[in-house]
């Protein structure tokens, strides 16, 4: 807190050509008066204040933010540049599929002291209850903006520092990590489109040995996967064809399919086994991530290895999609590991990997 209000103090007398931003995180549970609170003697946790106003915030579970600038460069007014800040954080949830609004609401609910469990006017909600808890002090040229996101929230221990009933506290405060969960819970598994089958791993087997058998039918799989969206089992799937669906991984080493090093209930699948999924069910292609790979590589339908991306800077051309059909694309995004992200474009005519990496990026 001292480091974010020195901060603007620093902006105010030499202003920087670019807004400073910090995210933190706090290595204890404690409380966060606004400028000008008092304190609650009942409260027996560590107290720090903010140079921003606003309420009590508990931090131990949040991602906090501040951020410092010119007034002008934000539209000057605190109204204006508080709408601003809002809406980068409304089109950051929009994009990873969490809708979020600006709240209207200028009444108030259990005790004002806390900021976070009182979704008031101008901060940002999810179903009535706030994600986003933000504050701001703004100087004759600069201002500050203090924030914090709730990832997780150990609403037990909450309700015993602060004395506020555990339903209270969930009614009004949601963790962004709920929202993920819940968003993540929800998203399909696998999915098909112009003749391919898209999936985070590969596809299931039965008896899982290096032998032909059955295929899954499109249909049986829709069924079992279709049973699990939504719920706690898609995050962390017990269903044994949705874990495969999420973890198995293609392998030319092999003809069907053996035991995966990921560990227990995991599998590869060789060309054999994606070529029979593949023609049993009229598709063309698999296309898959789950694996470290520079960018983009594509096992054909004989099992031989295309890097795509060295295909195309030799061909200056993407990779021909009769070439590619019967075969099995994994795309993924490397940087971490020190190797190139891609997504892929994939049209009736061909295959092209989409590369940055991070000199690029």
């Amino acid at each position: 807190m001292r480091r974010d209000e020195e901060a603007l103090l620093s902006f105010e007398e030499n202003p920087e050509p670019e807004p400073r931003f910090r995210l933190y995180r706090w290595d204890r549970v404690c409380l966060s008066l606004g400028h000008f609170q008092r304190e609650k003697p009942f409260l027996k946790l560590p107290t720090v204040r903010r140079p921003t106003g606003g309420g009590a915030l508990l931090h131990g579970w949040d991602l906090s933010f501040a951020l410092v600038d010119l007034r002008e460069r934000w539209g000057e007014t605190p109204t204006r540049i508080y709408r601003r800040v809002s809406d980068l954080f409304i089109e950051t949830f929009s994009n990873i599929g969490i809708e979020v609004k600006l709240e209207r609401f200028k009444g108030r609910y259990l005790d004002n002291f806390y900021c976070f469990w009182v979704p008031t006017l101008g901060e940002l909600s999810c179903e009535g209850r706030k994600v986003v808890s933000m504050a701001m002090r703004t100087l004759r040229r600069s201002f500050l903006v203090h924030g914090s996101i709730y990832t997780e929230f150990d609403y037990t221990r909450a309700r015993n520092l602060l004395g506020i009933p555990e339903e209270a506290l969930r009614k009004r405060g949601r963790g962004f990590l709920e929202e993920a969960a819940r968003l993540f819970a929800n998203m399909p598994l696998a999915g098909v489109g112009l003749g391919a089958f898209f999936v985070h791993g590969g596809i299931p087997c039965r008896a899982c040995l290096n032998r032909p058998e059955p295929p899954f039918r499109l249909d049986e799989l829709s069924d079992i996967l279709g049973r699990v969206k939504g719920t706690s089992r898609a995050l962390e799937p017990s269903d044994p064809v949705a874990f495969q669906v999420l973890w198995n991984d293609p392998s030319v080493d092999i003809e069907w399919w053996s035991p995966n090093i990921r560990g227990p209930g995991t599998y590869y699948y060789g060309p054999e086994a994606w070529r029979a999924f593949l023609t049993f069910n009229s598709l063309v292609l698999i296309i898959r991530a789950h694996e470290t790979v520079d960018g983009a590589i594509l096992y054909t339908r004989g099992g031989n290895l295309v890097e795509l991306l060295r295909y195309q800077k030799l061909a200056r051309a993407p990779f021909p999609i009769e070439r590619a059909l019967g075969g099995v694309v994994t795309v993924f995004s490397s940087l971490y590991h020190g190797m190139r992200a891609a997504a892929l474009l994939y049209t009736a005519t061909g295959l092209e990997a989409i590369v940055y990496s991070r000199r690029s990026a």
